[in-house]
């Protein structure tokens, strides 16, 4: 009987090693497949440019360990961003004078650098394929959507590409969200094979992401069923303090990942967060943080494989002794 258990928990302990390895590489797969859409399916419609699981197959599909740049918003920046060991560029769009769409955080108005000089610069440095680099335009302005999208889409996209706005009402006592309506209508019409970075309002006051949230979220994603891939941008702070809501919605929407950022001087919970991370898939959240808090979440991840071969261990000596036991 003794001998039996152990040989049982043996096989656990193979099994549970096993599911360790392989999960995420699965579960990549699987996401992929999702993250697809109609369009994939339906002639006639676009396929999405590449996502960053794929065009990054050194990361395992660990999508959290992306490395971004933030406000990407000069010359000077976007060069940095070109020649280091950045991934994703983030950037903000702006309209200049004479209407020109420019890279400025509003209500900044001037740049030495126009959006159509920015992704020139960025494509032309990847067309060799030895620098990889992926772009995230970010809109607080619906004005200057249409002039933006316009002009991109009359451009060859070769690279990841991700249409950020906060296009909903979130927590706390938040400014006027971008246009929903007018901003994926433009999307769809100029640019449908971008990923669509869907986020809400927020304040740095302490808060959560509330059911209502998520309604507001579905009912617009039922409006306008976008075909193509969605990532939810989340203030770390308050996803931290969201788990439950956020993976109920996550496990009936296997497409859809999730990216945390956060402002300097937000109070997060790290370890509520970790957790959040743990629970939805480190395949599915991309890490957008300050440099202090991602090591914190490094030293408290860190912990995890040390955990798993204590596990491993102490099953192997249980399995050893009961096996001894049996023969005496």
């Amino acid at each position: 009987m003794w001998s039996q258990t152990a040989g049982r928990l043996l096989v656990c302990l193979v099994l549970l090693c096993v599911c360790y390895v392989m999960l995420p590489r699965a579960a990549v797969f699987l996401l992929q497949i999702c993250s697809l859409g109609s369009s994939s399916l339906m002639p006639g419609l676009a396929t999405q440019w590449p996502d960053v699981a794929t065009y990054w197959p050194e990361i395992a599909g660990d999508v959290s360990s992306v490395i971004w740049s933030h406000a990407t918003n000069s010359q000077q920046d976007l060069d940095a961003a070109l020649a280091d060991a950045t991934m994703m560029i983030e950037a903000d769009v702006s309209l200049g004078e004479g209407g020109v769409p420019i890279m400025a955080h509003p209500p900044a108005n001037t740049s030495d650098l126009t959006l159509h000089k920015f992704l020139t610069d960025v494509i032309a440095a990847t067309a060799d394929g030895e620098a990889r680099k992926g772009v995230k335009l970010d809109f607080k302005d619906i004005e200057a959507v249409q002039t933006s999208l316009a002009m991109v889409g009359q451009m060859e996209i070769t690279i990841p590409l991700w249409l950020n706005a906060n296009v909903l009402r979130g927590p706390g006592d938040s400014k006027a969200p971008v246009d929903a309506d007018r901003f994926l209508s433009l999307c769809r019409e100029h640019l449908p094979r971008a990923t669509l970075s869907l986020g809400w309002t927020t304040t740095a006051a302490p808060g959560q992401y509330s059911p209502a949230n998520i309604v507001d979220l579905e009912n617009l994603l039922e409006k306008f069923q976008p075909s193509a891939p969605i990532t939810l941008p989340l203030r770390a702070s308050m996803a931290a303090q969201s788990r439950a809501i956020l993976v109920g919605y996550l496990s009936a929407n296997l497409g859809t990942s999730l990216t945390i950022w956060s402002s300097k001087g937000d109070e997060v919970d790290v370890e509520r967060l970790v957790m959040l991370i743990g629970e939805v898939g480190r395949y599915r959240v991309y890490v957008d943080v300050p440099q202090v808090v991602r090591d914190e979440m490094a030293a408290l991840t860190s912990a995890a494989p040390a955990v798993m071969a204590g596990v491993a261990l102490l099953l192997s000596i249980i399995a050893v002794v009961m096996s001894l036991y049996s023969n005496h």
